[in-house]
């Protein structure tokens, strides 16, 4: 990162003005201490149901605790081990999620998700997080049952 003085920074300044964009001077962020498990996974739904599921997450991430990290994605479903092959390439809604806080009430805090909708496919996993002078992620492989293994479950 480059500090620069006022006087150095006024030719930017002036390159900017009236412009429709900004430019970034200073980023500043903290870390916060995570796990050592976390709850990650996606639940994807028929594009057909696009209204319930959005409709559903709106009001889910509404009253979601603080823990929760959810996005939604509207594309074509890439061809994923866990996606039945008749859905690869067809327009799904992803619900992404990583619940970062004590993973024994992870269940209870996505207990909703399958009520917005008919899901296609689900797929989660607790992931353990390394602490030390270098963080790293290890998840394991999709199995069965959502407290303890990753998921994979159609409808």
């Amino acid at each position: 990162m480059n500090a620069l003085s006022n006087e150095q920074a006024a030719p930017l300044a002036a390159a900017v003005t009236g412009g429709n964009f900004g430019v970034v001077m200073r980023y500043e962020f903290a870390l916060h201490a995570l796990g050592p498990n976390i709850v990650a996974g996606l639940t994807v739904y028929p594009f057909a149901q696009a209204i319930q599921v959005l409709t559903g997450y709106r009001d889910f991430v509404a009253h979601a605790p603080e823990e929760l990290t959810a996005w939604i994605v509207l594309r074509h479903a890439p061809p994923l081990p866990f996606l039945p092959t008749d859905v690869h390439g067809a327009k799904v809604v992803v619900v992404a999620l990583a619940y970062c806080g004590d993973a024994a009430h992870a269940e209870a805090a996505l207990a909703p998700l399958p009520r917005w909708a008919t899901r296609t496919a689900r797929m989660s996993a607790r992931c353990h997080t390394s602490t030390g002078r270098r963080r790293s992620t290890r998840c394991s492989r999709p199995a069965r049952g959502i407290t303890g293994n990753p998921t994979t479950s159609p409808s």
